[in-house]
This record gives structure tokens, sequence and C-alpha cells, in this order.
């Protein structure tokens, strides 16, 4: 989807390395298999665990990332300490008045479930 939605706005260049789960569907639009061996999911979001190391080296000395997660457990995927500028988007779908105040000690910014749309995320970037 990320990637779909870089290309489609022109925003897609050589220099930018999406760190996720990549799903090849069938004809029908179904599931056919996860195009990554290294599934990225809640318990493992290092992304120094899952980066390959082609990557991590070119990588390595940029001064800005953009981190969108939903779990609150998202924000420890970067390392703060090891970038210049970490911009952490939280989105909360679900139970906003419990979480409200944790979203918002996690992420720089939180996306409630009425302004949750790449729109939004487009528009907070550009």
């Amino acid at each position: 989807m990320i990637k779909h939605f870089l290309k489609d706005t022109n925003c897609y260049f050589d220099n930018i390395y999406i760190i996720s789960n990549f799903i090849e569907f069938d004809e029908n639009g179904k599931v056919k298999k996860f195009d990554n061996s290294k599934i990225v999911h809640s318990l493992n979001k290092t992304m120094e665990k899952k980066i390959n190391k082609r990557i991590l080296e070119t990588i390595k000395d940029k001064t800005y990332q953009v981190l969108i997660g939903d779990l609150i457990e998202d924000q420890n995927m970067v390392e703060q300490s090891k970038w210049d500028k970490t911009l952490k988007i939280g989105i909360l779908e679900f139970e906003e008045e419990t979480n409200l105040k944790k979203y918002q000690e996690a992420f720089d910014i939180v996306l409630t479930k009425e302004d949750a749309t790449f729109n939004k995320i487009e528009e907070i970037l550009f």
C-alpha cells in the first residue's frame, strides 16, 4: 500500500526504503504469499534486525525518517538516538479515550480515526 501510494503520487524515489511486509496477490485479489522471508510483526519490529545489510549500509548516514504505526509498541521500531530527525506518527483507531494520552507521549503526531488517512499523512509530510 505504501509503495503504491508513493508511486501514484510521484513520490517514490531511489532513496526511499520501505521496511514492511510485502504481500503478493493473485489475479482475484486473494493473498498468494508474503514476498519477504522476514515477516515484521508487533513483537519483532526493531528495524535494524529486519533490514537487509545492503540497505542498512546505504541508509546508516541518513538523517531523516518517518515512522508510522498503529500500535504503541511501534514507537520502538527505531532507536531515536541513532537518527537526527525522526517523525513518529501514531494512528489511534480504537479506545481513544483510554489510549490518547499514551499515544501522545509515544508519538510526535497522533491521528485518530476521523483523520487517520493517507491524505492526512500526505498533508503533514508535504
